[in-house]
């Protein structure tokens, strides 16, 4: 199991883009407008699963199971905080909360 979750990890794309968003997920930068921004390990991750779909709302409970083994009220609060450092970290435009559903990317 360990060796196939490492082939995984090796196959994964190490730069994403969107837009004028580029996600270095290695290095756990992103850049907006060519300005660089450090980021977290837990808000790339988020940030990674909401760019495979950009545009697409993806549901909280897969948010969630990404970092953790089990939903908690606790990781759902953890979530919301999360995804608004990232707002505040690359502008309010860039995450759209999908009411009862999850979060979109909104960049073009």
């Amino acid at each position: 199991m360990r060796a196939l979750g490492r082939r995984t990890e090796h196959s994964r794309p190490r730069l994403l883009k969107s837009g004028e968003l580029q996600l270095d997920v290695a290095s756990h930068t992103a850049r907006r407008s060519g300005e660089a921004v450090a980021l977290t390990a837990r808000e790339v991750t988020i940030l990674e699963a909401l760019a495979a779909s950009p545009r697409r709302c993806v549901s909280r409970t897969r948010l969630l199971s990404i970092g953790s083994d089990k939903e908690s009220a606790a990781s759902a609060a953890s979530l919301e905080v999360l995804v608004g450092r990232i707002r505040r970290t690359l502008g309010d435009d860039v995450i759209r909360t999908q009411r009862g559903e999850g979060y979109a990317l909104e960049v073009e």
